[in-house]
């Protein structure tokens, strides 16, 4: 129930036997430009060095989350009694290609790897190795040595125009090797290592081909911040500084300089853009740009006129938000879902819980939001994910050229909270710990629902000066468990519980959880957390109907709830495929009077 990281090593050192240069001379040369990349906002990795003059690659996912210019610390020497700290600044990266460039400011000339010659790619078969820290600090809280592994090419990726896009290998890498470098048996690089595929064909990995990371060279960094924007100000003229730079401080490797960038914001999901532009010389480092985030002067909502998985046409409705329920002031953002029932009666389901029922009379234009027709085809969902941010998109151009592109999205501060729209984070203990939890949800097939400690998260602390050297071990990684709930289900099952627009939900205590929409990235969108009052939990699981079957008692194999050191897992099955909705109740476990 609750995973556990484990180090298992499934990589060793292999004998290498180079036809290019001795094995020993090509190892120690390819680790002495590799540098381990040291607890970033994303993780940790591997990058290595491509120029004297300290210009070092690795993955864009290593280092994601560093601003443009900001600092990662990279380890020298990882491993050895000859390691060394130092810092290195954020120059350029792209997401479409995983990559990023840093720069190592006030050292001696460095150890570097060359790339090999331009249109020389590898062919199936050819040797490679991989070299790079999986696990990095995980193992022993100790900086790691550098590993090495040696393969095949066995797959090459083109695309329309037969440029190489990725090297797939069958060499070993596990999560620490992202960002180090493959190379050929001559020691140079001939991609940036990037991903694996998951067991049981863990041997298929993939590294980011040489003429991508040769085009990526030549594009200029760039990046975008932007001050929080109150919700009420979306209207009003905004600052938004663009970063920019145009020189690596390097002899041998320089960017495309461009003449002008392009700032672009949407706050409709991408469905309308506004662009302004700003020109740039070779000096620019900075630009700021006047923009308005949101001109809109209405704000639509999405309604869906049905229900199902898949999005019929004409089901889809932009509706400005207004009050449709006048006596309570009810608006149609406060409403998740209205549902016509017998009695010409719709019942709406809250977003903060609770689904009172009404009169059809007494909704105002019910007609534009309400389904014509059978009443139980008659379901509105009402959903905006995309309420309260602005998506911005900046380019650096030369002529007609794009040289890059940075996108971001940015929320609006202090707007009004509609809990429940599945871009909020859903939180059911903001008054304390909870004492019950109440779980609903159709199936047609298996779940397992668990409740207590469902997920781990490491805390490691972060470096903010490069003080780490080779006499000081640093903080050995602490973790955190996180409470709450955790759902699963079989791949290839159609997901429990209903659907919006945003996807699969369930409901708790009342309220929509969208469990496969991620609200955080501090965790699984299919983990809730819960601060759940302490002690004992027990289960109670009720049926309240099952296609074909009318009888209430739940038949064997139906429901299993079983009890583990972390809580409470509930697996559920409905009799023979068929669809049944559920309810399930935790509740703290009473303790008997006489009981301590």
């Amino acid at each position: 129930m609750l995973p556990r990281i484990a180090a298992v090593l499934l990589t060793v050192l292999v004998p290498l036997v180079a036809h290019g240069q001795p094995a020993n001379e090509l190892v120690e040369r390819v680790s002495q430009a590799t540098a381990f990349v040291k607890r970033t906002p994303a993780g940790e990795g591997t990058a290595f060095c491509i120029d004297p003059a300290g210009l070092f690659v690795t993955n864009l996912h290593v280092v994601d989350g560093v601003d443009l210019l900001a600092t990662v610390p990279l380890v020298l020497d990882s491993g050895t009694p000859k390691a060394r700290t130092v810092l290195a600044r954020n120059l350029s990266s792209n997401r479409e290609w995983d990559l990023a460039l840093l720069k190592v400011d006030g050292e001696e000339p460095l150890p570097f790897l060359p790339l090999r010659d331009a249109g020389e790619d590898p062919a199936l078969g050819d040797e490679v190795r991989a070299f790079g820290f999986p696990f990095g600090t995980l193992v022993d809280g100790r900086n790691p040595s550098i590993t090495m592994n040696q393969g095949r090419v066995s797959s090459l990726g083109r695309d329309d125009s037969g440029t190489l896009n990725h090297v797939r290998f069958d060499a070993v890498v596990n999560f620490g090797n992202s960002g180090g470098p493959l190379v050929d048996e001559q020691g140079r690089v001939v991609g940036v290592v990037t991903a694996k595929m998951a067991p049981p064909a863990d041997r298929t990995s993939f590294a980011v081909s040489l003429p991508r990371l040769q085009e990526f060279l030549r594009q200029p960094g760039l990046g975008m911040r932007v001050d929080p924007i109150p919700w009420e100000e979306r209207g009003e003229p905004a600052e938004f500084h663009i970063g920019l730079v145009n020189d690596f401080d390097s002899e041998r490797i320089q960017p495309v300089k461009p003449d002008r960038v392009e700032l672009a914001l949407s706050a409709d999901s991408g469905e309308t853009w506004q662009t302004t532009t700003a020109t740039v010389d070779d000096d620019t480092k900075d630009v700021t740009i006047m923009a308005v985030p949101d001109p809109r002067q209405e704000l639509n909502l999405l309604v869906r006129l049905g229900q199902g998985p898949q999005v019929k046409p004409g089901e889809l409705v932009p509706l400005a938000d207004r009050v449709i329920y006048e006596k309570v002031n009810g608006k149609l953002s406060d409403a998740t879902r209205l549902i016509n029932i017998p009695g010409d009666k719709v019942q709406i389901e809250l977003r903060k819980g609770g689904n009172p029922s009404v009169p059809v009379a007494d909704l105002i234009d019910a007609e534009q939001y309400l389904a014509e027709g059978t009443w139980n085809a008659s379901v509105v969902h009402v959903d905006d994910p995309h309420v309260g941010f602005i998506q911005a998109r900046v380019r650096a151009l030369a002529g007609d050229t794009v040289l890059t592109t940075v996108q971001r999205v940015f929320p609006l501060a202090e707007r009004p909270l509609y809990a429940g729209f599945p871009g909020d984070p859903m939180r059911l203990d903001t008054e304390g710990p909870v004492d019950s939890v109440s779980v609903q949800l159709g199936l047609e097939g298996q779940v397992m629902i668990a409740l207590g400690d469902v997920w781990r998260v490491p805390e490691m602390p972060r470096e903010t000066v490069p003080a780490l050297d080779a006499e000081r071990r640093p903080p050995e990684p602490a973790f955190r468990d996180i409470t709450g709930l955790l759902l699963q289900f079989p791949g290839g099952q159609k997901p429990p519980g209903e659907h919006s627009l945003a996807g699969p939900f369930v409901r708790v205590n009342g309220r929509l959880w969208h469990f496969a929409t991620p609200a955080t990235n501090a965790h699984p969108p299919n983990v809730l957390p819960i601060d759940l009052t302490e002690g004992e939990w027990e289960c109670q699981v009720l049926r309240d109907f099952a296609a074909g079957t009318q009888k209430k008692e739940q038949l064997p194999g139906e429901v299993s709830i079983k009890r583990v050191d972390q809580g409470l897992v509930v697996n559920l099955s409905t009799p023979g495929g068929r669809r049944a909705s559920y309810r399930l109740m935790f509740r703290p476990k009473t303790q008997p009077a006489n009981s301590p």
